[in-house]
């Protein structure tokens, strides 16, 4: 995957709006990635919903100037498919030339992982100029992913019960209060404080509010 609809701003929403230490989580992705990479989550046709890259920006702007997610096949490979893949081993056809053209820029080596996360379509795809991904790479690059889009795309597990509960927590509500506005008992909400604790790895129940609002989860 080289770029995406890098021309639609309204779409491009960065991952550090989502959660605080994103320049982190990324880090060893760059490292990798010597020429670029891209993350894209909850791709539609309409484009991604949360998007980042760091691909060259003379190679994004000849890439969205002639179209060509409609021919590149790591792109088609991505949106179409489900698994890890080297560029190298995607045969799908080429018929403008992309893979050639990206060369030009660095992209010579890459690999794209491409999931579906909360139902809906994820990828990642990375560049090198001088060899291929290795395998330790490739799993590292997979572990990393996949911790990324729970963050962002699955909001670590939270269901739509614990988030209730969070939102109104962040309102200021107490217990009580949070019981009878969702028509549960007090242990029920505190069962939810308790589990939401636990997928956010918060030390207390404001913490655990705390990192769902950095996060935009609530």
């Amino acid at each position: 995957m080289h770029t995406i609809l890098i021309g639609k701003k309204t779409l491009e929403k960065k991952l550090d709006h989502h959660f605080p230490n994103a320049d982190a989580e990324i880090s060893g992705i760059k490292l990798i990635g010597q020429s670029g990479y891209i993350l894209a989550f909850n791709v539609t046709f309409s484009g991604p919903e949360f998007f980042v890259s760091g691909f060259p920006k003379e190679w994004r702007e000849l890439y969205e100037e002639n179209n060509y997610f409609f021919f590149d096949p790591v792109f088609v490979w991505a949106v179409t498919r489900t698994g890890t893949r080297r560029w190298s081993d995607i045969k799908l056809p080429d018929m403008r030339g992309v893979m050639k053209k990206a060369q030009d820029f660095g992209l010579v080596y890459g690999l794209t992982i491409s999931r579906k996360v909360a139902g809906k379509r994820s990828f990642i795809s990375v560049a090198r100029a001088d060899r291929e991904i290795n395998d330790d790479e490739i799993k590292f690059l997979e572990e990393r992913f996949e911790q990324i889009s729970r963050l962002v795309v699955d909001k670590c597990g939270l269901t739509e019960k614990e988030l209730a509960v969070l939102r109104l927590l962040a309102e200021g509500y107490d217990h009580a209060a949070v019981s009878d506005m969702l028509c549960v008992s007090v242990p029920a909400v505190r069962n939810r404080i308790n589990k939401a604790r636990l997928k956010l790895d918060a030390d207390s129940t404001m913490h655990a509010v705390t990192i769902s609002l950095k996060r935009n989860y609530i």
